[in-house]
């Protein structure tokens, strides 16, 4: 819960377990490295602060409410195609109640509700 302000995930990091910034308030935005290839459950749930997370195209995996109740989260940038973005397993819930629609990925938009 003491990270606060923009953030970068180390490139030694494969996998954010559950929970691992979960409550982090200050935390105001984060870039996940291309090492990542997992986002676990409720990872950055309830991180009020966050406004943006860049996503890798890496990942494969997003699980259950990995984002959820991230009211301010309006920029989510995905480092590939849509394509790529709809071959990442996401978990049930894994973005409710954050304020963007959409994802922006490197050859356009999605929307994603």
């Amino acid at each position: 819960m003491g990270k606060t302000g923009a953030y970068t995930i180390p490139n030694t990091v494969t996998s954010i377990g559950e929970r691992a910034f979960q409550g982090c308030e200050n935390l105001t935005g984060i870039t996940i490295p291309d090492s990542v290839m997992v986002i676990g459950n409720f990872a950055f749930q309830n991180c009020k602060g966050l406004t943006s997370v860049t996503i890798p195209i890496s990942m494969t995996s997003i699980q259950r409410c990995a984002f959820q109740f991230c009211y301010n989260l309006a920029t989510i940038t995905f480092n590939g195609t849509i394509s790529e973005w709809h071959a990442i397993s996401k978990g049930h819930g894994w973005g409710d109640q954050i304020s963007t629609n959409y994802v922006t990925c490197s050859d356009g938009s999605l929307y994603i509700r």
